[in-house]
């Protein structure tokens, strides 16, 4: 469960997150989780099996809550933020 505790837009790097469909497929392709295969992804490997468009950012106003099991999706948060994310 994630709350926002502020407005929050894309300025602020909000969590960002891939449906599992597309996590799945991604997950697949790139064998993640595979024996000597990190757990960490870089957005190049993961954006050339998935358009960026795909990707559901979590924004909206204080208050708004994101229920989600964020083990099935791919997901991070913080990028490129112009301005600090309380969640």
């Amino acid at each position: 469960v994630l709350v926002l505790l502020r407005d929050t837009d894309s300025d602020q790097g909000p969590w960002t997150f891939l449906p599992r469909s597309v996590s799945q497929r991604i997950r697949s392709e790139l064998g993640y989780w595979k024996h000597g295969r990190g757990y960490r992804l870089t957005d190049e490997e993961v954006y050339r099996l998935a358009d960026p468009s795909e990707a559901i950012e979590f924004t909206g106003e204080r208050g708004s809550v994101l229920f989600i099991e964020s083990s099935g999706c791919l997901h991070f948060g913080s990028r490129n933020a112009v301005r600090p994310r309380f969640q």
